[in-house]
């Protein structure tokens, strides 16, 4: 009698365990539902489009470096200013 009634309560367990988890796993399905919804209503991009905009930029940034870089020439140093005299104060009347 008594093993039926833990045989019982152990089954009854295990119903309630695969329920919770049948219930979790809706919950899940549903906020990830509502959550693409959301993400469509305010214009979100995918990942996988991200990823593939990265790409075409990689390639278009890769095309417009150019593929030598030219070679160094000596230049005249650039001009310094001179500094310029300080200005003087006017005496106050």
């Amino acid at each position: 009698m008594r093993d039926k009634i833990i045989d019982d309560l152990a089954g009854m367990m295990g119903g309630a365990a695969g329920l919770i988890s049948d219930i979790r796993d809706q919950v899940r399905g549903d906020m990830r539902d509502r959550m693409k919804m959301v993400a469509d209503r305010i214009d979100l991009v995918t990942r996988d489009d991200l990823e593939r905009l990265e790409a075409r930029i990689a390639v278009l940034e890769s095309l417009l470096k150019p593929s030598a870089k030219p070679a160094k020439t000596k230049t005249a140093p650039k001009p310094t200013k001179a500094k310029a005299a300080p200005k003087k104060k006017r005496a106050r009347k």
